[in-house]
């Protein structure tokens, strides 16, 4: 059995990344100005990887049944940053939570949604890590009953 990785969105915020671009585009105008030239060069290639790094980050969530370990943290480029948490025994749980009144189209009807069902994999101490979450409930359960069955809790 394979371990189960979950994206749970980008980890900056859309304003974020834009301003990491900006600044890492600035390093790079101001690096060919100011640096001689074999370093003129070496700097901007440098920082045109700050960009891309902030860009793709993503929340990750990973989890090893094999190993009973839980992964919390960003990914970005291929590397991970974050932690593992070994786990005995875990359930997922459901929670409703209210949120701000908001409106998008399913099935071409336009749907106002005023309640959030988030998932948790509640850890045998007591902790709780967020998994995903889903305004409709039957399609979070269909989502929650296949990870169930991968992770046969």
């Amino acid at each position: 059995m394979h371990s189960i990785k979950i994206n749970q969105g980008k980890s900056l915020s859309l304003p974020l990344r834009l301003a990491t671009t900006a600044a890492s585009l600035t390093l790079i105008y101001y690096s060919f100005k100011l640096f001689p030239s074999p370093f003129s060069l070496i700097f901007p290639v440098s920082f045109s990887l700050i960009g891309p790094f902030f860009w793709f980050a993503i929340k990750l969530l990973e989890i090893d049944p094999l190993r009973k370990q839980v992964f919390t943290g960003i990914w970005s480029m291929g590397l991970r940053f974050g932690k593992w948490v070994e786990f005995k025994q875990a359930e997922i749980a459901v929670e409703e939570t209210k949120i701000k009144p908001t409106e998008f189209l399913l099935e071409n009807r336009r749907v106002t949604v005023t309640r959030e069902y988030r998932a948790f994999l509640v850890l045998e101490n007591g902790s709780k890590i967020f998994m995903l979450s889903h305004p409709l409930q039957k399609r979070l359960q269909s989502k929650i009953q296949t990870l169930r069955h991968k992770l046969s809790l």
